[in-house]
């Protein structure tokens, strides 16, 4: 069997707009490659030569803006995917500002309809696991330095952020925390400008010493928002969730969004 290379494209996950940074590989298991030039402005293809032997390529812009792609030998991009890669406006940036070799994993992102975004992480710099995060315009520029989410002030850990912002620029992150020995989930809000709304607060409101996982939150374009997670509380894994009006105060009380009765 004629055995082919193909093209891995990590930055197709942001079929929404542009693709501010993305990484290619080509898996060489087949020798027939063909390299291919974009111009980002025009969007026009070039078949070029590729040297044989770096299986690894990164997508980088040249002075005269073509963009270098591979593909396998006979295979075209379809026009969606060719629309992404001409929308490319940012070459790939480095996020974290520490240089002291500290771990950083699980980055979750948030952009508004005016393309301002913010990314947050999981920071290893403290020698804990903290939530950091970074401001950026629509330009990619940064707005203000890196700053630390979490407020605690122990060695707790802290996992698994998501963030969500509305259209004036205000955003959420929460997250998965240790603080209290037990695993919960916590949430900051922040105004526009990145000023913290109050601290760090508790969003799963059970007593006991039962663990919440994973939370994923939603904010609508007025900044009223609802985080879920999974939770054990009634002695197996149920998905609970909580309700926030655009002030950061809870509409009622957590609520179990499974229906089923049984350990399931």
């Amino acid at each position: 069997m004629r055995s082919v290379g193909f093209l891995l494209l990590l930055g197709f996950l942001l079929s929404l707009g542009t693709v501010d940074f993305c990484f290619a590989q080509w898996q060489p298991f087949g020798p027939k490659v063909r390299q291919w030039e974009i111009d980002v402005e025009s969007g026009q293809f070039w078949p070029v030569d590729m040297d044989k032997g770096s299986p690894r390529r990164r997508f980088e812009r040249a002075k005269d803006q073509r963009v270098p792609i591979s593909l396998p030998e006979g295979r075209m991009l379809k026009p969606d995917q060719a629309e992404i890669i001409s929308g490319i406006i940012k070459d790939d940036f480095l996020v974290n500002d520490d240089t002291t070799g500290g771990w950083h994993y699980w980055p979750a992102v948030t952009m508004n309809s005016g393309g301002d975004f913010v990314i947050c992480w999981v920071d290893g710099r403290n020698d804990d696991g903290d939530i950091y995060a970074q401001r950026y315009n629509s330009s990619g520029d940064t707005l203000g330095a890196i700053f630390r989410v979490n407020d605690d002030v122990g060695g707790s850990y802290q996992y698994s952020p998501s963030l969500a912002m509305d259209a004036d620029g205000d955003f959420v992150i929460c997250w998965q925390d240790y603080r209290n020995y037990d695993s919960d989930i916590y949430a900051q809000r922040y105004n526009s400008l990145g000023y913290t709304l109050g601290g760090n607060f508790r969003v799963n409101d059970d007593v006991g010493e039962s663990y919440q996982f994973h939370p994923s939150l939603a904010m609508d374009a007025d900044g009223n928002f609802v985080i879920c997670w999974m939770d054990e509380r009634n002695g197996d894994y149920d998905i609970y969730a909580q309700r926030y009006n655009n002030s950061g105060d809870t509409l009622r009380t957590n609520f179990n969004v499974n229906d089923d009765s049984g350990p399931s």
